[in-house]
């Protein structure tokens, strides 16, 4: 889970070759506010999840600072009602 990630830290590397690195931080989640949410992945890498990559048109490929941030994006509804 996200909360497994942000306790224990991780460090991966991007698809253009950056290290991106996520130090460990304590973590301490409202669970009951997370169970009553209900998780329904079949497995901890998600596997049914797809990757769509974002039209070209809406940004330039490369980078010129540092990953400072990971945002996690969630929707509900179907792919074509939240784009």
């Amino acid at each position: 889970t996200v909360f497994t990630f942000l306790g224990q830290g991780l460090t991966a590397t991007a698809p253009g070759g950056e290290q991106v690195r996520v130090p460990s931080r304590p973590v301490a989640p409202d669970k009951d506010e997370v169970s009553a949410a209900g998780v329904y992945a079949q497995s901890p890498d998600y596997p049914s999840g797809l990757w769509v990559p974002a039209y070209s048109g809406n940004f330039v490929v490369g980078r010129k600072a540092t990953v400072d941030k990971v945002i996690i994006h969630t929707t509900q509804g179907s792919y074509a009602g939240s784009i």
